[in-house]
C-alpha cells in the first residue's frame, strides 16, 4: 500500500474534527505535519498513537512541553525533503 503525507493546518477550533477524520484513515506507514494552531490539539494518546508524526521546529513555543519527546521536529530543508519523498499528500485545514 502507498503511504500518505498529512498535513494538518486546521485552526485550533477545528482540529478535533479534523483529527477524528485523520485517525479513521491513518495507516502504519503514513506520516502526519501538524502545522500552526493544529499542534495546540495534540496529545499524548494521539502522538504515540501516530508512528511517524512531526512539527516544523520553528512552531515548537506550540507544542505542549509534556510532549516534547514524543514528536519529531523538522526544520523548513527536512519538511521539503520529507514532502518529496511522497506521491501523496492530504492537506486537512
Amino acid at each position: 500500500m502507498q503511504a500518505t503525507l498529512f498535513l494538518i493546518q486546521s485552526s485550533a477550533i477545528a482540529s478535533l474534527a479534523t483529527i477524528e477524520k485523520l485517525k479513521s484513515i491513518y495507516q502504519e506507514h503514513d506520516q502526519v505535519v501538524f502545522l500552526g494552531e493544529s499542534i495546540l490539539a495534540l496529545s499524548e494518546e494521539l502522538v504515540k498513537e501516530l508512528t511517524h508524526c512531526y512539527i516544523l521546529k520553528s512552531e515548537m513555543s506550540f507544542l505542549n512541553p509534556e510532549l516534547k519527546n514524543f514528536i519529531k521536529y523538522l526544520d523548513y530543508d527536512e519538511f521539503s525533503d520529507l514532502v518529496l519523498q511522497f506521491e501523496r499528500c492530504v492537506s486537512f485545514k
